[in-house]
């Protein structure tokens, strides 16, 4: 590292934006987000008392999530020492600004002192940022014809083709959202599509549901039936009969055969016209012949 730089100099994450006071003369600003982006290092000139806007675009080396690889921390400590003033929430911002998108928070026992045990806990931080599936506006009718039972598979291809998956967060009242990264949905879902290590559940006759994480998903049984005769299909696995029909609630399915289990690629399940969009959630064994 010494052929990089004499020393190893403070650094500071920033939002987009950040104003910097420095001595007059020569000032070189150094720019990075993780590996995935090259590291930028403008210089220029400032007299004593000069403000200056300095706009610096990042050159992209790698779209790994694209790819289906996210980058991630497994080893951090939140607070180890000084006056343990960091926060579940700043940790999740530097994170974003060093292109993690997954931090494992160690919860240290240093000297019988343990700095981070009011943020212990065994699921995601509730400061963890949802996910959002973004579609252009130009698709707004795609919904309408999904709960028609008009889409199949290659429609579906077709309309994830010009998808991205983003993380970020609803702002201004929900109207928009800030987006910190995103990635093509159809690459990813097409990995996954080959790996395992997803959980297996039994289809339930009686509730004509899967039970994932403890929550019933009703899928009737003629789907359940066409899921295990098609190696590959996409179509609507259930729709509420009190509610009316899929506009109001419904649930459907992007399901291939692999080895003796049928992998769920994709799950959309409408409430309302709220969508929750699940990639690769789980998968249920196929059905054998007596």
């Amino acid at each position: 590292m010494r052929g990089e730089q004499a020393f190893e100099h403070g650094y500071f994450h920033a939002r987009g934006r950040a104003a910097v006071t420095v001595p007059a003369g020569g000032v070189t600003v150094t720019a990075w987000r993780g590996p995935e982006y090259a590291v930028a290092r403008p210089e220029l000139s400032l007299a004593a008392g000069e403000t200056r806007s300095l706009r610096i675009t990042l050159r992209r080396l790698d779209d790994l999530p694209a790819r289906g690889w996210w980058g991630g921390d497994l080893h951090v400590h939140m607070n180890y020492g000084g006056h343990y003033r960091n926060t579940p929430a700043h940790l999740a911002f530097q994170a974003a600004a060093e292109g993690l998108h997954l931090v494992e928070n160690l919860v240290v026992n240093k000297e019988q002192r343990i700095p981070d045990i009011a943020a212990f806990r065994t699921t995601p931080d509730p400061v963890s940022t949802p996910r959002f599936l973004l579609a252009p506006t130009e698709r707004e009718g795609f919904a309408a014809r999904l709960y028609r039972g008009g889409v199949g598979l290659p429609a579906l291809r077709e309309f994830l083709a010009e998808c991205r998956v983003a993380r970020g967060e609803l702002i201004d009242d929900g109207e928009f959202l800030a987006v910190t990264d995103e990635a093509p949905v159809l690459p990813l879902i097409e990995a996954w599509k080959a790996e395992g290590g997803r959980p297996r559940f039994p289809y339930l006759d009686d509730l004509s549901a899967f039970m994932p994480a403890e929550t019933p998903l009703y899928v009737d049984p003629a789907a359940h039936a066409a899921a295990q005769r098609e190696r590959e299909l996409f179509r609507m696995a259930w729709a509420c009969d009190e509610c009316g029909d899929a506009a109001d609630a419904g649930v459907f399915l992007w399901t291939a055969h692999q080895g003796d289990g049928i992998r769920v690629c994709l799950l959309i399940h409408n409430d309302a016209g709220i969508w929750q969009v699940s990639l690769h959630p789980f998968e249920f064994p196929k059905e054998t012949a007596a």
